[in-house]
């Protein structure tokens, strides 16, 4: 049987630092957590001055897609169109369904998840794409 990837501590830790670089050159101080699939914090920072409640709300974020294989975004989105599901997903609390969470991958393989707080919702999640697009194409 075929075990699924662990989450290198190298990648979280590329990501943690390319979140950063991108939220500073938007002007914008953020919180990125970098999760295992079992929701365990692997990396993490918070820029100077972002307070404790945005570390939080990362994690939570990092969570939900690493859990669910799913930005956070896209999620909502179908969440939105579902009540059930909204009901669902909205009733875990330790999961955030809000722009700002993404799944690390590893091949085909979900090995973990990202989430950015700090700034509006928006900008954590253009931030996120850059820093992931960032350490994919390195």
């Amino acid at each position: 049987m075929n075990q699924p990837s662990a989450l290198p501590v190298d990648l979280a830790m590329q990501l943690v630092r390319s979140t950063l670089e991108n939220a500073a050159a938007e002007s914008v101080g953020v919180a990125v957590v970098v999760v295992d699939t079992g929701g365990r914090v692997v990396s993490g920072a918070r820029a100077d001055g972002v307070g404790w409640v945005n570390w939080e709300v990362a994690i939570r974020k990092a969570v939900a897609a690493a859990t669910l294989g799913a930005p956070t975004h896209a999620v909502r989105a179908m969440a939105d169109e579902d009540p059930v599901l909204a009901a669902a997903i909205d009733g875990v609390e330790q999961v955030l369904v809000v722009p700002g969470g993404f799944p690390v991958r590893a091949g085909d393989s979900t090995v973990g998840g990202i989430g950015i707080a700090g700034g509006h919702y928006t900008q954590d999640q253009q931030i996120g794409e850059k820093a992931l697009a960032a350490v994919t194409a390195s």
